[in-house]
């Protein structure tokens, strides 16, 4: 078993290792981009040569002029390119920089909180034990105790006769003739009748033994009514029981200056939240960088289309298909070299766009990959996973799914499912467990919204076996929290 802290250590280093997964691919992406443009720039230069060798055969005289115009221009967006590019790298590398301090601040500030946590928890306990030697708390304690075990037994008595009521009675409701005397009240004060149907109904009662069956019928409605009135008079008492024991404890506790530390833990937490939201707010940003550095990776960006365009344009003229005849058709040398130069050229280019047709899928998987990351980590904080008292059962299997799912190996929605199984918040002396506690049976918490010390919650509540104590449902994205003030 392993720390929510450690573990969320773990999932900071995946996501890292993801990043860098990314930058790897994107510079190889990057890579053989530019060199698919410097082979159309160089198929280009081979045409603007044989234009050369054969300037009396093309129809168009500009045509010289604007292989020129179009090499230039594709040169000068590429090196625009290139800027925009480098400036765009850096500002990614700065956001995770800052990211990276944001979440070296963040552990400190979690470290922090554990420390006032257990600052906190030592003092209580000092304030319980010395609880424990006065004869006025024992007895507020065992009072608490004993009425919540007479309230827990006087609920199941209920639930035994809500069943029984619902099955043994399920017979009598389905006999016609006795529903038909009961709803009319036969045999009660609220019969009405005229004397001929009195006669009737008479006959037809003593022909049914209507009179047994209306006394065993009146118990099985009636008992589950009376015992649930005195099982919300013992859980009344009980929760008056348990206020009256609270508010002791907290009187301890605050003339033991329990407040100042208490107030300790609170500012703990609330910079942890502050922290939280810069840290979302920056990987919103990093995300838009992301997604503008993929663009520029796949070729979607403005300078790298704008490029394309001018060179392929060019290919497109009219002289283009006629100079490669001709050149093919004569006996000279100075023009078929630079036929085969094309030929060549266009070999390299389409095992170059092959490549790249790949490097592109494979970056936009690891792209996608660090998004779901992200989000399983977001989803982590917000559930309040790294909190002091957090454990994960199984923390190498969770080493090995992280390292599955950088590999695509497993979705993001199986590691979350995975850390959400593993995730327990434990409820020992030493930390205190986030959000309220609830109690089944309609016991109500003091109004601190924390269980008395050495109150014990009856198993098998209300009929429930292996029952106890409900913790709180932590919410995909939610709070979660401390409830300070004792009694954790």
């Amino acid at each position: 078993m392993i720390s929510g802290r450690l573990t969320l250590a773990n999932l900071d280093r995946t996501l890292q290792q993801a990043r860098g997964d990314l930058q790897s691919v994107d510079e190889k992406v990057q890579h053989t981009t530019l060199q698919l443009t410097r082979i159309r720039q160089l198929e280009a230069d081979a045409y603007r040569k044989l234009a050369s060798l054969r300037l009396d055969q093309i129809r168009d005289e500009t045509f010289m002029s604007k292989l020129d115009i179009a090499d230039q221009r594709a040169g000068e967006l590429l090196q625009q390119r290139e800027t925009a590019l480098a400036e765009l790298r850096q500002a990614t590398d700065e956001s995770q920089q800052k990211q990276t301090g944001l979440e070296q601040d963040r552990q400190r500030q979690n470290r922090l909180q554990e420390e006032a946590a257990q600052q906190l928890e030592h003092r209580l306990e000092q304030t319980h034990d010395r609880l424990q030697a006065d004869a006025g708390y024992q007895a507020a304690q065992s009072n608490a105790q004993t009425l919540l075990d007479q309230a827990a037994a006087a609920e199941e008595k209920t639930q035994l006769a809500v069943n029984d009521k619902d099955i043994k009675g399920l017979p009598y409701r389905n006999d016609r003739l006795f529903m038909y005397l009961w709803k009319r009240g036969y045999g009660t004060e609220r019969y009405r009748a005229w004397p001929l149907v009195r006669f009737l109904d008479r006959r037809m009662a003593r022909h049914i033994r209507f009179e047994q069956a209306r006394r065993n019928y009146y118990m099985l409605e009636e008992i589950p009514q009376r015992l649930q009135e005195h099982t919300e008079q013992l859980q009344q008492k009980a929760s008056q029981a348990m206020e009256a024991l609270s508010l002791l404890e907290r009187e301890a506790e605050l003339a033991d200056g329990i407040e100042p530390m208490e107030q300790v833990l609170t500012d703990a937490k609330q910079q942890l939240q502050v922290t939280d939201q810069v840290i979302a707010e920056e990987e919103t940003i990093y995300a838009g960088l992301i997604d503008q550095q993929e663009a520029f990776a796949i070729g979607k960006d403005p300078y790298f289309t704008k490029a394309i365009e001018v060179l392929v344009s060019n290919f497109r003229a009219e002289p283009i298909p006629q100079l490669r005849r001709e050149a093919e058709s004569t006996y000279g040398y100075s023009d078929d070299t630079e036929v085969e130069r094309l030929a060549t050229l266009r070999q390299e280019k389409q095992v170059l766009e092959a490549g790249l047709d790949e490097k592109k899928s494979l970056h936009q998987r690891h792209a996608s990959r660090v998004h779901e990351l992200e989000d399983v980590r977001r989803q982590f904080k917000g559930a309040d996973y790294d909190a002091p008292n957090s454990r994960f059962s199984d923390g190498e299997m969770l080493e090995v799914l992280m390292t599955e799912f950088l590999r695509g190996q497993i979705s993001a929605a199986r590691l979350w499912k995975a850390l959400a199984r593993n995730q327990r918040f434990v409820r020992n002396r030493s930390y205190p467990h986030p959000g309220p506690i609830s109690i089944p049976g309609g016991i109500k918490l003091p109004s601190g919204g924390r269980l008395p010390r050495g109150i014990r919650i009856p198993g098998g509540w209300g009929g429930r076996r292996g029952g106890g104590i409900r913790l709180p449902k932590i919410p995909r994205g939610g709070g979660g929290g401390f409830r300070t003030g004792g009694g954790f």
